[in-house]
């Protein structure tokens, strides 16, 4: 048997159970390029009696007036905006142009899923919409009808918001993405639930905010739900537990955030 006759089967085994060649970008993730994945927006409270803006979440842009997020991102956002009625809060887009255009967009209201519930020990329905003012994008968010069931061992982005501060103490945004691996759920509270695995070592995967998104080649099928994992604060990476985050999965909610965009 030849030489290339060996790469060809070989190659084909990997495309087969799905093997992914750690790259460096894939082992620590990257930054978004210049207007990629315009629609990935941050979710931000305008403090009271200063120029800094607080970083709650990530959503995704589905239509102009539309922003889905978490429902744990908007029913916390309420209780504060409840605590100081000076506050406000706003969505963030533009912020991969080159430079960032970052505009603010007024949130008018917010809307979490009727059977959203949320203790220790369990976060059901963590799903969540936004009303703003227009917001003005080359590109929207398409949401995926896709089976969660059948999702087990592809291969997805996830995509989100991790937040640091200047010298200065402004607030810094950098859209991050990661490639992972879609896995069964095991002990995880989330319900309905999505967990994703490391298809490498994927660190900067634990510091996005929530709201981020897993995008799969047919749209967005869930939401990130869940912080920081224990393994994601373990610096040792042979210690490091399989799974990485818990996502909330779009396909159950579909017919509930087109009925509210409709109306």
């Amino acid at each position: 048997m030849g030489i290339a006759t060996m790469n060809l089967m070989l190659y084909f085994v990997l495309q087969t159970v799905n093997i992914v060649v750690c790259t460096k970008s894939l082992r620590t993730g990257r930054d978004a390029l210049e207007d990629e994945y315009p629609y990935v927006v941050t979710v931000e409270l305008k403090l009271t009696n200063t120029t800094t803006n607080a970083l709650l979440c990530s959503g995704c842009v589905l239509t102009p007036t539309w922003t889905l997020t978490t429902a744990r991102c908007v029913s916390k956002t309420e209780d504060l905006l409840i605590q100081d009625p000076k506050m406000s809060w706003v969505v963030y887009y533009g912020l991969t142009q080159k430079p960032p255009q970052d505009t603010a967009i007024a949130i008018l209201s917010g809307i979490v899923h009727p059977r959203y519930a949320a203790s220790p020990r369990m976060l059901h329905n963590d799903i969540g919409l936004l009303r703003t003012d227009p917001v003005t994008l080359k590109q929207f968010a398409k949401l995926s009808a896709v089976d969660m069931f059948s999702m087990n061992g592809y291969e997805v982005e996830l995509i989100g918001f991790k937040s640091t501060n200047d010298t200065s103490g402004k607030l810094k945004r950098t859209l991050q993405i990661s490639s992972v691996v879609v896995k069964t759920c095991e002990g995880t509270v989330t319900y309905p639930g999505m967990c994703l695995a490391r298809s490498c070592s994927l660190t900067d995967a634990c510091h996005q905010e929530t709201g981020g998104i897993a995008v799969h080649s047919t749209g967005v099928i869930a939401l990130l739900a869940s912080g920081r994992k224990r393994d994601c604060l373990e610096n040792n990476e042979r210690q490091q537990a399989y799974q990485i985050e818990t996502m909330t999965s779009i396909m159950p909610y579909i017919d509930w955030i087109h009925t509210h965009i409709k109306s």
